[in-house]
């Protein structure tokens, strides 16, 4: 067989099920080529001598393939191609000291040691190593969408363990909704990894400013203008909705404005419970601790207005409300777990359980809770890379009757070595804030508390943080059972822990009065 001049040449070799195939390039095809300054220089050895006309022609075609291989080597799939890659990975010292010591055989006092008699448990101190691992990828599609994931370590949880009426209206999950830390332990077993973001954003250019996003999104709600923003929402929450955002500049860039509006899922219910008939066939009606299908749900607004007065003088305020509707028994149990009071709560279902109470319901859980946030913030910077951030969180429940205002108050302080000194100090009473989103770290997760912390944050790089953190807090009142403006019972003015199981007061209290130090060492890449 005879093949004509610029033909390419074609070798197969078949064995049974392979077949390999190399094909040569055709004369008319166009060959590789080296990089411009390859070729000049190998262009200029030849011209000076150094190389004969075979050599250039040899060494050429070597490199041209070399460097295209290199090329296919190192170039992106195609299908990762267009998708911007970032992340964060912490390593974390956490020490929670409760005061005390717990020893073989010492006789434990509830009054004085950390010790839960109801579940027959204790903690005085508790030193741990932990880890966060953060990676996540965004994508544009077109002119107007925008998708993105986010992958983070996740750790299980619990909210609302207290048992109530000899039910358990405790939900368990595999991940943590306010934290994406996992403990090192478990005989070096594997850590769990957990889907923590994952959005679609339309962003129409013909409407500068106009955002929608649904999925498992960043929390808008939370501000980027000062740090300690973590009162209301813990920073690890990322929320799962649908929401809208638009913002827009005034008076030459100097002033802005920002609406934020957020439609948010906060359970899904799958069935109702349902008492199982002695006698089949008999009529049955549902119970706790799912008395029927309704989902607990939010609506979120807020209003960002700003202006910058001066080049080194910034003014901004926020206004906030948040409306939680349709909160069902085992939402409302995991709430009072962590100290909001009874009725924090409009249309609580858990007051089935309490004494005197009349259970008002007209056949769905219709638990409401409404919140207003206010916060203020300034930043002045007096001098070049020195800059201070004073700001105020006020928060408030409109359905309380009592214990219905919390407060924060702080400052950042920013060096030119890199480095930022955070304080702040927070009062927030059983009805100050919904206690089912504010921070795990600063009270653990709960609220009826005060206390004050501060932090030290160093950035050794663009890439390396160094944070070390010391917060203090006590319970802000153990008492609750006392009359206020007609209300006379403790399933009212008290959380969980003090109405239904009274012995788990005390162990409240010495949860919430600890000192607790964090140390953290974070890389972003």
């Amino acid at each position: 067989m005879s093949h004509s001049p610029g033909r390419a040449l074609l070798i197969l070799t078949c064995t049974s099920l392979l077949c390999v195939a190399t094909v040569a390039f055709a004369d008319d095809a166009q060959p590789p080529k080296p990089s411009d300054a390859t070729a000049g220089m190998l262009e200029a050895m030849r011209e000076k001598g150094i190389i004969t006309e075979e050599e250039y022609e040899d060494l050429y075609k070597r490199q041209a393939l070399y460097e295209m291989e290199q090329r296919e080597k190192d170039a992106l799939p195609a299908w990762i191609k267009g998708w911007t890659f970032g992340g964060d990975a912490t390593f974390r010292y956490d020490n929670i000291d409760r005061g005390g010591q717990l020893k073989i055989g010492k006789n434990l006092n509830p009054v004085n040691d950390p010790v839960d008699l109801v579940n027959g448990q204790a903690s005085a101190e508790r030193a741990r190593l932990r880890l966060r691992l953060r990676v996540g990828a965004e994508h544009t599609v077109g002119e107007d969408f925008l998708v993105g994931f986010r992958i983070a370590t996740a750790q299980a949880s619990a909210f609302g363990t207290d048992s109530l009426g000899g039910f358990d209206f405790s939900r368990h999950f595999n991940s943590d909704p306010r934290s994406a830390f996992v403990t090192l332990g478990d005989y070096f077993a594997p850590k769990g990894i957990a889907l923590d973001r994952m959005y679609i954003t339309f962003a129409p250019h013909q409407v500068p400013g106009l955002t929608a996003t649904a999925g498992k999104m960043q929390n808008p709600f939370v501000s980027q203008d000062f740090s300690s923003d973590f009162m209301v929402w813990d920073n690890d929450i990322s929320t799962e909705g649908v929401q809208l955002g638009y913002g827009m500049r005034l008076f030459d860039e100097r002033a802005w404005i920002k609406l934020h509006g957020g439609y948010y899922m906060i359970d899904e219910v799958p069935a109702a419970t349902v008492i199982i008939p002695v006698t089949p066939g008999t009529p049955s009606p549902t119970t706790f601790p799912d008395i029927d299908e309704k989902d607990p749900f939010m609506y979120a607004w807020q209003l960002d207005v700003g202006v910058d007065i001066t080049p080194t003088v910034r003014f901004g305020n926020r206004f906030s409300f948040y409306d939680m509707r349709d909160i069902n028994a085992r939402t409302a149990a995991a709430m009072e777990d962590l100290g909001n009071g009874g009725d924090a709560i409009n249309h609580n279902p858990l007051f089935a359980f309490a004494a005197g109470q009349p259970f008002q319901t007209n056949g769905a859980s219709r638990g409401h809770a409404r919140e207003l946030v206010y916060d203020v913030f300034g930043r002045i910077t007096p001098w070049e890379n020195w800059t201070f951030v004073p700001w105020f969180q006020l928060t408030h429940m409109l359905d309380a009757s009592s214990e219905n205002y919390g407060y924060s108050a702080g400052f950042d302080f920013l060096f030119p070595t890199n480095t930022r000194l955070t304080f702040l100090f927070s009062s927030m009473p059983r009805n100050g804030t919904i206690a089912l989103f504010t921070d795990s770290d600063f009270f653990d997760g709960f609220v009826n508390a005060r206390g004050w912390g501060l932090t030290l944050v160093q950035n050794i790089n663009q890439w390396t943080t160094i944070r070390a953190s010391y917060y203090t807090s006590e319970q802000r009142n153990i008492a609750c059972g006392i009359p206020f403006n007609g209300i006379t019972t403790a399933a009212q003015l008290c959380d969980l822990s003090v109405w239904d199981n009274p012995a788990l007061a005390l162990f409240r209290r010495q949860v919430l009065d600890r000192d607790r130090y964090l140390v953290d060492l974070s890389v972003k890449f």
